[in-house]
């Protein structure tokens, strides 16, 4: 488990990164998305569906910097063929931020295995 501890750090740093990289990129979209111009869900119907359909799991999760309590959750299928990233409140919606195809996980860089 310690050995694969750099590489579960890296996966959640690459999935905070890429929806800092969307939130900076999408700039007013927060605010739009509970008005529905982003698919909202219930987040367990969500999650099992994505899992079931893509055979996504989360992968890395993180607090947002935003006042309502939300988090992101970043879900890949195990051969990396899909990804998904979501917005999830406190009230259990979860909000479709970006899917895509060929998730690939970086390596640390680091070199160190301990």
């Amino acid at each position: 488990m310690i050995r694969k501890l750099p590489l579960l750090l890296a996966l959640a740093a690459i999935g905070l990164s890429l929806v800092a990289l969307v939130s900076i990129a999408a700039g007013q979209a927060w605010a739009q998305e509970r008005t529905g111009s982003i698919i909202c869900r219930d987040w367990e119907t969500t999650r099992v569906a994505f899992l079931q359909k893509h055979g996504e799991t989360t992968i890395a999760t993180g607090v947002t910097n935003n006042r309502d309590g939300s988090r992101v959750e970043v879900l890949a299928s195990r051969d990396g063929d899909t990804f998904s990233v979501f917005r999830v409140y406190p009230d259990g919606v979860g909000c479709l931020i970006i899917s895509g195809y060929g998730w690939e996980a970086m390596p640390d860089g680091s070199g160190d295995e301990t």
